[in-house]
């Protein structure tokens, strides 16, 4: 029968302590047991030494100690130069276009977006200045913005026409850093088309109500009433707060509520906008007859009810 072996006996080895391994585990016992033996086979492997399965200290060698101290002291971290090529690449990714400026607004990094925003082969910004590479930003607003986020180091953002592209706009966004300035900006077009479209519309709203003769209302996918106009109220002489919530087409004679329902489920199902003559009741029961458009209310996850013009016959 071989020898049993006890553990005060056992080899590096065999408490975890692989010379392939970077990262090794011994309880405190074993470290006082083994000392001897870890000094000889840790080499560049950093020893972590447990007490009740909490990790209290990390055992280094002393070359690995004056390198971690140096870097300490340099400000450079031990991986610097591995994460440059993962900060192009994270760049890269970025939907936005990106460049990375020194002190004398030279190109230190640029993404791809950059390069075709400025209508430049991929790589052709880096190491050149920014004014000399892309000449259409000298005397613009953007690099009055970028003079001044760098002397001030204060963020800065605003919303400029494209010098590149007519009828657009851009977000330009500049970061002061320590040593560099970034450049972040966006094509926000579409965003601007969308806020004018918005304007427009509370515009024509603002005029139905200063009309008088034309009543508004939005539904929702119901087809209950969420938005009422003073002239609408005015035509049922009822108040706001009491046509909330109500369906609209709870406000037509029973004779022809079937007709009007089944031309409202048409507008929300998105078949398309609706003109029909009806009659609603008001407060007192005085009919009125009118002429009501229907249209669909689209929103971003599809239909959000409908919008109701209506007019006196």
């Amino acid at each position: 029968m071989e020898p049993r072996m006890d553990r005060q006996n056992r080899a590096p080895h065999e408490i975890g302590l692989g010379q392939q391994q970077s990262k090794v585990q011994v309880t405190s016992a074993e470290l006082v047991r083994q000392f001897g033996n870890l000094r000889h086979t840790m080499g560049d492997t950093t020893v972590f030494v447990t007490n009740h399965g909490r990790t209290t200290h990390a055992l280094v060698s002393a070359a690995q100690y004056e390198k971690l101290i140096a870097n300490t002291q340099s400000g450079a971290g031990p991986d610097d130069n591995a994460l440059l090529p993962t900060l192009r690449e994270f760049m890269d990714w970025v939907p936005h276009g990106m460049v990375s400026l020194d002190t004398e607004m030279g190109v230190v990094m640029a993404n791809r977006v950059a390069h075709a925003i400025f209508d430049k082969r991929d790589g052709e910004l880096v190491g050149r200045n920014l004014y000399d590479a892309v000449p259409a930003l000298k005397g613009s607003l953007a690099q009055t913005y970028i003079k001044r986020a760098a002397a001030g180091k204060e963020v800065c953002v605003a919303d400029l026409p494209s010098i590149f592209r007519p009828e657009s706009w851009v977000r330009l966004e500049v970061y002061p850093l320590a040593r560099s300035t970034t450049l972040m900006f966006r094509d926000i077009t579409e965003d601007m088309q969308n806020h004018r479209l918005a304007d427009a519309k509370r515009a024509i709203v603002d005029a139905i109500t200063l009309h008088g003769g034309i009543g508004y209302m939005r539904l929702n996918v119901r087809g209950q009433i969420e938005r009422v106009d003073a002239s609408m109220c005015d035509m049922l002489r009822l108040p706001e707060d009491r046509l909330l919530q109500i369906g609209i087409a709870d406000l037509v004679p029973v004779a022809n509520r079937v007709a009007f329902r089944e031309r409202l489920e048409k507008v929300l199902r998105g078949n398309g906008p609706q003109r029909v003559q009806t009659v609603l009741l008001s407060n007192d029961g005085t009919p009125l007859t009118v002429t009501a458009a229907m249209t669909d209310l689209p929103g971003i996850y599809g239909n959000e009810g409908a919008v109701v013009i209506v007019t006196r016959s």
